[in-house]
């Protein structure tokens, strides 16, 4: 084992508004487990001198990250990528989950790959988690 053998791993989650995000988060838990992990979700926020309510889909997430005995953060960036990397590395976090963009702004996600090679980027695992295909919906006539 590395050094600090009793230290923790920890598996960072991104927590978006994205639909799949209770997918993404419990498949960041199947990470995270196996391998006695900790568990931390982490919000982005755009930096403003506003107090804004926090929106649904957050406390949805926020539940289920406490359900799977998972830690919270919130962080103010205007660069998500930058502040989501910045985190892990300050936690020393070897994996990072977000889910799949599903409009055409893959920018994050590609940025955090790119950055995957920089030797200044620290060893951060991304995992993409693609989002689940909706059912088909049964079209017979009736």
């Amino acid at each position: 084992m590395g050094i600090g053998s009793g230290c923790s791993q920890r598996v960072v989650v991104a927590l978006t508004g994205a639909p799949e995000g209770e997918h993404v988060l419990r498949r960041a838990a199947q990470i995270a487990t196996p391998i006695g992990a900790e568990l931390i979700g982490v919000y982005v926020r755009e930096p403003s001198g506003l107090v804004e309510a926090e929106p649904a889909w957050l406390t949805s997430q926020r539940r289920l990250l406490g359900e799977l005995s998972g830690h919270y953060t919130e962080l103010a960036g205007i660069d998500v990528a930058s502040a989501l990397l910045d985190f892990a590395r300050n936690e020393n976090a070897h994996q990072m989950v977000l889910a799949q963009p599903t409009v055409p702004t893959p920018r994050t996600v590609a940025r955090l790959g790119d950055q995957q090679g920089d030797p200044n980027a620290g060893p951060v695992e991304v995992h993409v988690i693609p989002a689940r295909k909706p059912p088909v919906k049964d079209r017979r006539s009736g």
